[in-house]
């Protein structure tokens, strides 16, 4: 069994309650590097992640790819049964922008150089806000300027 909580680490953690993985990856791979270990028939051995509850952010990691090394594994969300459950994000953080009011209702801010190109959605992560989603200003309904 490997715990996974948004307050591990994945430098120092080692997969345990106590020290958990910070990321499903990083325990797919102790996982992988534990089977290889044990030879031909580890695959198939039984394991379970348990997630614990928290948000995931999968933009700065990327893809989750599962192979055959990763069959017979369970995946467990351990915090769907209390108030926080695992929420998967495969956005990108863009912290301390600089926003400023143009034309009244809208609001703009330079994005840093390596923030995404291209994005779908806005979200407003503080506290107060929870998750929820922002409109962007789009044409025809906004001025083009």
């Amino acid at each position: 069994v490997l715990w996974v909580s948004p307050q591990g680490s994945d430098a120092n953690g080692d997969g345990s309650e106590v020290r958990p993985f910070k990321s499903v990856h990083a325990a797919r791979d102790k996982l992988r590097t534990l089977r290889t270990q044990r030879g031909l028939e580890a695959p198939r051995l039984p394991a379970t992640i348990n997630i614990g509850g928290g948000r995931y952010d999968f933009g700065q990691l990327g893809t989750l790819y599962l192979t055959e090394l990763d069959g017979y594994t369970r995946y467990v969300a351990s915090g769907a049964e209390t108030s926080q459950p695992p929420v998967w994000s495969g956005g990108v953080a863009l912290p301390n922008l600089q926003w400023r009011t143009h034309r009244g209702r809208v609001l703009v801010a330079n994005l840093p150089s390596d923030a995404p190109a291209n994005f779908d959605s806005l979200f407003d992560l503080s506290d107060e806000a929870r998750g929820r989603r922002l409109t962007r200003a789009r044409v025809p309904n906004a001025d083009a300027e």
